[in-house]
């Protein structure tokens, strides 16, 4: 089949992405779909291939692809200008002439590029490329040229370097479009780029052409609208310093301040394109960012293109426009501080684990959605369901109970109005009737705690015995990895109910039975009472951690210890601690809820990282008999406490004893069951690697580690069906948890329309500088005043400051740390760039390029938009 040259729109053509480039593909479908889109055509990557294999020919070429990297960077500038002065073929200019013969001759064009790789949902190139402007029939060669040879820039190899494109494969179609003369242009987003509210549209514009408002080198008109009711929800005027404008006769001209003090949209302009987006939103089902233009009062749809940096929230948590929204946490982040999604294996053993806990307490499988249920397990993120625990709690007492483990998202949750989000009253009788149920089922193991608490502990401890013991000689037997996991987690569930986790959550609750009981004790034997209680897990690996260290000679070092653990050449002491300490914590590792972490069997340098860092030198105390310390500082705390409820009454007294030798016994159990979670997960873990490493060895997958990324239920099948295309499956799960790893802060607290809530901004303290935040999270760094984006070198960790930033300054972003402008908005080029790269960024910052000097160390707060100085003692 031959090749295609070019394509025109309007038309019926169907091409494909990787002939026409991602932006050439959405004019021809939104064209197709009746959008006001200015015709055009789109050479396409096939009319530029005789040029490509010319310059992969070239001497210049070839010195490319045998250097090392800084070297390339400075040879893309030859390749750029031999580039440009290549010549079109006759085939070429026959083309050409086709399509701009059907064009009146007065014609103006604008020409822009189309990379394959370019405005695709994971990748923007904001602008790297090139745009030509005012283009007419006379430069219309020139202006082709100009913008192919930008695919070969040292921006463009820099953002690929960053993010992983193949660098010696360059591909790019070119847009020649008919130039509209704008009045009104600008951007829009179809949801709002820094809160990630789905339910509002964000637009910025300036007067006269869009390039202004792209290229961030103005402060534009910035509107944010309700996409419910169409109304303008806020308008901050920018101060439009400047606009560029179509000259009749080709070419562009600028004028200075032209209603600067003017609004440049009204409510049924702002109307109009919102409903533009929303349509535009529709058509490719997913969030959408256009160029819009308005001339004698018409709407014209430029360009449109996926949003590269939103949080995608999970389809099934979200609700619809209108309706009651739901509140949500990531409990992945508050309680084990992961980022980074869990794999397909590891989401399904977790969604298994709470389907038998289901099953164990209610006798069967619940019918739950993130909507019904506490806690929602989806895309490797485990997510509680706070509208719930307000109807059920109250804010207040979940706001007190997240405050011990997250109390950043407590802030958070504080200034929330739970009237938005609170369920009915319904909901709240459900879930009170659910607890009682759990109650009355952990009754019985309570109330033996309660009135045996040694002999219950000597019985758990049997019971965590037996099943290490169940649980090796099940990984033992040549069982389907679901129903391995099935059985081993059927009886974990058993264990962690009846022996672990109520034991461990009631004892926390009657330490604070003990602070109402007793409320004139002093608060910090209230606090002492939880300092080195028994049977907490960690902390006795932490005891063996020390222990461990002990063994190793004073004068071995890391590497020493390191190299001789390679060799198995450690002296016989120390290996046996060694090998002692695995037996009992080898299964656990960093990020170990994920199970395709490695175990510190598995990879012992975090283990030797750790076993250093514990040593102690001569006469320093060690951690044992600081424990020990703790341990009197607690058994004296209660005796206060004692002797002051004994001058009450007696009585009190000794129910405050009764209740205190639960505590002491039970309330070390809060590790207890994360230990044997992982303790099995692990096990799974050993099966996963086998399968991988099978499918691996049967060229089904690109690597061992990919099992990973396939559920219980499908590491089973592509076990036992040797037919099925397991990379296909990979392929299918990763699509959000790839997006989520892209990400740069996954958020902790958000509601079911996308909705990112923060805590509110506080006021500048003298010292600090306030802006407007474009690009959330906190970076320290040395400030670097750029006025041109090569002045002066740029280092790596810099925190580049700017009066305003375009295509240009792309490559700097690879190295900055934070990004400080006097100008531009959240949909321009420096703030696209910065959330894209997950840098904070602060815009609005009056003569920002004179305010600190190169070197300064200053931290800037992309959440509260808040610039201050750092202290030396901060460094």
């Amino acid at each position: 089949m031959k090749e295609k040259l070019v394509y025109k729109f309007p038309s019926s053509s169907a091409p494909e992405i990787s002939e026409v480039g991602g932006k050439g593909l959405s004019l021809i479908k939104g064209s197709k779909k009746k959008l006001p889109v200015p015709p055009g055509f789109i050479l396409t990557v096939s009319f530029f291939a005789p040029w490509i294999a010319d310059i992969k020919r070239s001497d210049v070429w070839n010195l490319f692809i045998d250097s090392v990297e800084t070297k390339q960077l400075k040879l893309c500038k030859e390749i750029k200008d031999f580039a440009l002065k290549l010549s079109f073929s006759q085939l070429q200019l026959s083309t050409l002439s086709e399509m701009t013969c059907k064009s009146p001759p007065d014609s103006i064009f604008a020409v822009r590029s189309s990379s394959p790789e370019e405005d695709l949902e994971g990748s923007s190139f904001a602008g790297i490329y090139e745009t030509e402007l005012g283009i007419t029939n006379n430069n219309l060669q020139q202006s082709i040229r100009q913008v192919f040879a930008s695919c070969l820039d040292p921006r463009i190899y820099a953002y690929k370097k960053e993010n992983n494109f193949d660098i010696c494969d360059p591909k790019i179609a070119v847009i020649i479009q008919q130039q509209i003369p704008s009045e009104i242009s600008g951007v829009g987003f179809s949801l709002n780029p820094f809160t990630n509210n789905y339910d509002e549209v964000v637009i910025n514009s300036n007067w006269g052409l869009g390039e202004s408002v792209v290229s961030g080198v103005i402060t534009p008109d910035t509107y944010i609208i309700d996409r419910i009711g169409y109304k303008i929800k806020s308008k901050i005027t920018g101060s439009k310093e400047q606009s560029i404008w179509l000259n009749d006769e080709g070419g562009t001209f600028e004028k200075q301040n032209f209603k600067s003090s003017q609004n440049t949209l009204d409510n049924e302009k702002a109307k109009l394109i919102t409903e533009l987006i929303t349509e535009v939103e529709n058509i490719y089902n997913k969030p959408m960012d256009i160029e819009w233009a308005f001339y004698k009062e018409k709407l014209y749809l430029l360009q449109a293109r996926p949003i590269t940096t939103y949080f995608p929230l999970p389809e099934e948590m979200q609700t619809i426009s209108c309706k009651r929204k739901v509140l949500y946490q990531d409990m992945t982040i508050s309680v084990q501080g992961l980022y980074k999604p869990l794999s397909a294996a590891g989401t399904s053993i977790y969604i298994s684990f709470f389907d038998h806990l289901c099953r164990y307490i209610f006798f069967k499988k619940p019918h739950l959605s993130p909507k019904n249920s506490l806690l929602w397990i989806t895309a490797g993120r485990m997510y509680a369901n706070l509208s719930n625990l307000f109807s059920f709690v109250g804010k207040n007492n979940a706001v007190n109970f997240i405050q011990n483990m997250d109390p950043l998202s407590a802030k958070i949750i504080i200034n929330i109005d739970e009237n938005i989000y609170k369920r009915t009253k319904s909901h709240k009788l459900k879930f009170k009737l659910t607890v009682l149920h759990i109650v009355f089922k952990a009754a019985p193991y309570l109330l033996r705690g309660l009135l045996f608490p040694a002999y219950t502990d000597k019985l758990n401890h049997r019971k965590f015995k037996a099943f290490e013991k169940y649980a090796k000689k099940l990984s033992e037997r040549d069982l389907p990895i679901d129903i391995f996991t099935d059985k081993l987690l059927k009886k974990l569930v058993v264990l962690i109910f009846k022996h672990g986790a109520p034991l461990a959550l009631s004892a926390r609750g009657l330490l604070r039975c003990i602070k109402k009981f007793i409320p004139d004790a002093q608060e910090t034997d209230l606090e002492s009472l939880e300092l080195a209680l028994p049977n907490n897990v960690t902390t006795k690996m932490g005891m063996e951690l020390y222990k461990l260290s002990t063994f190793i000679p004073a004068k071995m070092d890391k590497k020493q210890f390191f190299q001789k653990l390679t060799d198995n050449s450690l002296p016989s002491e120390l290996k046996e601690a060694w090998n002692k300490f695995l037996n009992a914590y080898g299964h656990r590792c960093p990020d170990e809820l994920e199970p395709a972490s490695p175990r510190y069997r598995d990879n012992p340098q975090p283990l030797v990282d750790m076993v250093f860092s514990v040593r102690t030198s001569e006469g320093e105390p060690s951690p044992v008999n600081n424990f020990k310390k703790l341990e009197t500082k607690r058994k004296k705390a209660f005796d206060n406490i004692y002797k002051l409820a004994s001058k009450n009454r007696l009585f009190k007294a000794k129910l405050v004893k009764f209740i205190y030798r639960y505590i002491e016994t039970f309330a070390g159990y809060r590790e207890t069951h994360k230990y044997y979670a992982i303790y099995a997960v692990d096990l799974i873990r050993q099966k996963i690697q086998q399968i991988g490493k099978d499918l691996y060895k049967a060229d089904r997958l690109d690597s061992a580690e990919q099992a990973f990324e396939l559920n219980l239920n499908e590491l089973s099948r592509c076990t036992i069906n040797n037919d099925i295309d397991a990379r296909a499956i990979v392929l299918k799960n990763t699509a959000l948890t790839d997006r989520f790893r892209k990400y740069p802060k996954l958020p902790t607290i958000f509601d079911s329309r996308g909705l990112i809530l923060r805590a509110p901004a506080r006021k500048a303290k003298p010292g600090e500088i306030p802006g407007t935040s474009v690009s959330a999270g906190v970076a320290k760094g040395p400030v670097k005043v750029m006025h041109t984006p090569t002045e002066k070198p740029f280092n790596k960790g810099d925190i580049l400051v700017a009066r305003a930033t375009d295509p240009a300054w792309t490559t700097l972003f690879v190295n900055a740390s934070a990004v400080i402008l006097e100008v531009g908005g959240a949909l321009q080029h420096g703030a696209l760039v910065a959330r894209e790269y997950g840098l904070p960024c602060v815009t609005g910052i009056e003569n920002a390029t004179s305010l600190w000097s190169d070197g300064e160390m200053v931290e800037v707060d992309g959440d509260s938009g808040i610039i201050r100085k750092v202290p030396p003692r901060s460094l």
